[in-house]
């Protein structure tokens, strides 16, 4: 089956259910070739469709994981606060791509795309679309959707909430803290109770990661560089 790009954003994912709120997510290629994903939030009951592979016509899927299932229709239930979606390349070399989208049936206090690889907290209410590299070598949950925040402002710049005092990283803020690769992985995870504390990471390879603070519904993203 070959998908257009008009047929594509012109498609009724809906099939006649309750309007709930939903995000079409379009995946594009270098040739324009797309996949979709349909997220459709508070939902009163979780589901999902089947991955969404007859839609695809270029070198890479997206759909969203939950639980031990891909979907390329999810059903996000009421409560949920945030959706991981998968990106699989199929070339062996950085490629470009272009996710865009669009909001429907309702209205979202805040809707953010969070890209695991380079810490980017891209705000999907202020912009329409997203520029990024992928190779089927990159780590699959490279992206993370987060919905229906409160504090929108607080988390739309750049917060630098850790520093390197010479013998360890000191963190100021309570929360889970995540470590995370230049792939997506969380190498390591723990609950920090204090306004301020200390962090040894001298386990880690030189390189760059990601510091991520969950102090509520939305994360803090740093990127930091071991030496």
């Amino acid at each position: 089956m070959t998908v257009t790009r008009k047929d594509v954003e012109n498609a009724d994912f809906r099939d006649e259910q309750p309007a709930y709120p939903l995000v079409n997510l379009f995946a594009y290629d270098w040739e324009n070739k797309g996949d979709v994903l349909v997220v459709e939030f508070n939902r009163p009951e979780n589901g999902g469709g089947i991955k969404s592979k007859s839609l695809r016509n270029g070198n890479h899927l997206v759909f969203a994981h939950h639980g031990d299932d891909d979907y390329g229709a999810f059903f996000a239930k009421e409560g949920t606060k945030q959706v991981p979606v998968r990106f699989q390349s199929f070339e062996k070399e950085k490629k470009p791509y272009t996710f865009r989208w669009n909001l429907q049936n309702g209205d979202f206090r805040s809707l953010y795309l969070i890209d695991n690889m380079t810490g980017i907290q891209y705000d999907m209410l202020r912009n329409d679309s997203y520029s990024f590299e992928a190779s089927k070598q990159d780590y699959l949950s490279r992206f993370l959707i987060v919905f229906d925040v409160t504090d929108v402002e607080e988390h739309t710049e750049d917060i630098n909430f850790a520093f390197f005092d010479g013998s360890s990283w000191v963190v100021n803020g309570k929360g889970r803290l995540e470590v995370v690769d230049v792939l997506g992985r969380i190498l390591h995870a723990e609950t920090l109770h204090g306004d301020q504390n200390r962090v040894s990471l001298d386990n880690y390879a030189k390189g760059i990661y990601l510091l991520r603070l969950w102090e509520g519904d939305t994360p803090k993203i740093q990127k930091i560089i071991m030496h």
